[in-house]
Formats: structure tokens, C-alpha cells, sequence
């Protein structure tokens, strides 16, 4: 018997071994498989360059001026007013230039409002079924709205008109993005797939699928990666060329991750979580950089968006209780908390000339604070 246990504990313990060489193993191939797609993507944008020819020449400017603009935290609200009559307002966003904001939600519209004066402009109507994100082409001449109706569309803001319906999803579409030359979209649905759409051709050039419902997506600066938030809890991020996946974090976070937002300058992405938590992820490494959290911050729905100043100093994000939190990414803390929401906070936008943050609720309010 004894020596029946002497060979069985001899056994395990090269049971053991070989587990943990295996883990070894399998740690080094990840390990070089991570740095081989790194060393690809760098090797893509030595030989592929981001045309700053083709991009206008304001949004040159504005890149160029970025590491000068003095961000001023804001303290209080300026106005605050009904955007919807419909209820809930889902997406809001300041336009490249500054000059105006967007808003969408349940009344199915997009409305464009003045900047400085609060007041609408333009209404831009075709969608079926609530809009849930928004976003701006970098020239200031599109906006484009993903929608529940399983469509997203683009307006010419100039004619007021829809100038392209990219349909070819089977469910929600929750978010879309333009590219940084505004030639392309990407969108991302519930039907479990990836969307990129060539605007030039006018159709969709590549599906992929992702087995997870989408949240929300964003795209590199030079075009290069694609980045998605799921709702089982995982961050991908996908090589536009192929289709095929580059990185992939399964669990990220311990909730569905609602949104994910390229920083300023390009460098790294911000992810939203109904964990109550926002990451900061280096896209050049892979890497998670910084978690976030606060006292009484809760991501209260499937499509909060967390966002960043223009000078990516600070990030914020809305709650359930309707306040905004900013944290300072420099100091690594919670810097302010704005009251002002009486129902829980969808979107933020902050102004590219950094003095002031616009924001929606479910209520269909809108804050604009300074």
C-alpha cells in the first residue's frame, strides 16, 4: 500500500510538471504570437502611412493645437432644457468645429442645434426606430446615426437630406463611427456582426463576426484596427483588412462593456462597463493602463458613454443618479462630480476647444456646463 501511495504522489507531482510547463508553453506562444501582430501593425503604418493630405485641413489644425488647449474642468451648469418630447435621448455629440451638437433618442430624429445659443437648427428625420449613437464625419459635412430600426444613416448637414442608408444588419444597430478620412463607417449590432461600409462604393466591404452582441465601436486613428465593447463582457480588436481578430481580452471587465472610445491622440482606448468601472487600454501593447472607479458612480444602461477631454487629460462618464464623473487620467483620481440630471446620464460630449461638456438623460434633457 505504501508503495501504491509512493507512486501515486510521484504521479501527480509529474502531473503537475507537465501542467505547468504547458502553461509555460502556452504563455510563451501568446507572448510571441502578441508581439509578431504588434510588430505587423507597426510595420503597416511604416508602409502605410495615414494620408494627411486626404483629411481637411481645419481638423490638421485642430490636431496640431491639441497639446496647447487649456481644458477647463466645468463647475456649473450654463442651461438646461428638453431636447425630446418623446422621451428617453440616447446619443450627443459636438461637431469637429465646435459650431453645433447633435441629439438623438426616442423621437427617432436627429436634431442639430447652435453651439453657442442652444437653439435647433436643422431636424434631420428618416429613422424608424430610436437612434442610439451619433457621430460626426471629421470634415463637419455628415453626421450619421445608428438606429434600432437595424439601419444606420448619413445626412448631408449642408441639404438636410440622407445621403446614404447602409442597411444589411438583422437587428439593433447600436453603434457606428466614421473613419478618421471619413471614407468609411463601421457599425456594430446586436446580430452579433461587424459592419465596415467603403462610402465611396456606397455598400458594405467586409462583415465580421464577433459572437457577441455589439455595444459600441471605434476605430483607429490610421485605420488600422477596429475596436469593439460586447456584452459578455469582452474587448476585441479586429485587423479592417482581413477581418480577422488581433487581440482579444474575453473578460475586461465583469459586466457588459458599454462603450469604447479612441483617445485623442490615437494611442489608447476607454472602456465603459456596467461593472462600474472604465479602463484605459494602450493599443500599441495591448496592455491595460489604468481602471477607474468612484463612490456613487453606476453605469446605469447597455449604451452609457464614457468620453475624453480633447486633450486627453480627463475622462467622463454619466450615472444612474445623473451625475457626471470626471477623472483626472494624469493624477489617476476622481477631479470633479456634476449634479445637475434628475434621471440617469447617457452621454457626455466635451467641446474640442475644451471649456465645456454637453450631456443627455433619459428624461430627454440636455445639460450644456461650463
Amino acid at each position: 500500500k505504501h508503495l501504491l501511495d509512493r507512486w501515486m504522489k510521484q504521479k501527480e507531482e509529474e502531473v503537475a510538471r507537465m501542467n505547468e510547463a504547458n502553461q509555460w508553453a502556452q504563455e510563451l506562444l501568446e507572448s510571441q504570437q502578441k508581439q509578431q501582430f504588434i510588430a505587423k501593425i507597426q510595420a503597416q503604418a511604416a508602409a502605410n502611412p495615414i494620408n494627411l493630405s486626404s483629411l481637411p485641413t481645419s481638423l490638421l489644425d485642430r490636431q496640431q493645437r491639441r497639446s496647447q488647449i487649456q481644458v477647463q474642468v466645468p463647475k456649473r451648469i450654463r442651461r438646461h432644457f428638453p431636447a425630446s418630447d418623446k422621451g428617453e435621448l440616447n446619443a450627443i455629440a459636438y461637431s469637429w468645429n465646435g459650431n453645433v451638437f447633435a441629439t438623438g433618442g426616442a423621437d427617432k430624429a436627429v436634431k442639430i442645434w447652435d453651439a453657442p445659443t442652444g437653439t435647433v437648427r436643422t431636424v434631420l428625420s428618416g429613422a424608424l426606430e430610436k437612434i442610439m449613437c451619433i457621430d460626426f464625419s471629421t470634415n463637419d459635412e455628415f453626421v450619421l446615426a445608428a438606429s434600432n430600426d437595424n439601419a444606420t444613416r448619413i445626412w448631408s448637414l449642408q441639404q438636410g437630406r440622407v445621403r446614404h442608408t447602409l442597411t444589411g444588419h438583422v437587428a439593433k444597430v447600436y453603434s457606428a463611427v466614421f473613419s478618421m478620412d471619413s471614407t468609411k463607417v463601421v457599425t456594430g449590432s446586436h446580430d452579433r456582426t461587424l459592419k465596415l461600409w467603403d462610402l465611396n462604393k456606397g455598400y458594405c466591404v467586409r462583415t465580421i463576426g464577433c459572437q457577441s452582441s455589439c455595444n459600441d465601436v471605434c476605430m483607429s486613428t490610421d485605420g488600422l484596427l477596429i475596436c469593439s465593447g460586447h456584452f459578455d463582457n469582452s474587448l476585441k480588436f479586429w485587423d479592417p483588412k482581413t477581418g480577422e481578430i488581433a487581440h482579444e481580452f474575453p473578460n475586461i471587465h465583469t459586466g457588459q462593456i458599454t462603450s469604447v472610445k479612441m483617445s485623442p491622440n490615437g494611442s489608447h482606448v476607454l472602456t465603459n462597463s456596467r461593472d462600474n468601472t472604465l479602463k484605459i487600454i494602450d493599443i500599441r501593447t495591448f496592455e491595460v493602463l489604468q481602471k477607474f472607479r468612484a463612490d456613487g458612480f453606476q453605469n446605469a444602461l447597455n449604451w452609457t458613454r464614457a468620453g475624453w477631454s480633447p486633450d486627453g487629460t480627463y475622462i467622463l462618464s454619466g450615472s444612474q443618479s445623473g451625475s457626471i464623473f470626471i477623472w483626472n487620467v494624469v493624477a489617476d483620481k476622481i477631479d470633479t462630480v456634476l449634479k445637475g440630471h434628475k434621471s440617469a446620464t447617457t452621454c457626455c460630449s466635451w467641446h474640442p476647444n475644451g471649456y465645456n461638456v454637453i450631456s443627455c438623460d433619459k428624461n430627454g434633457q440636455v445639460v450644456i456646463w461650463d
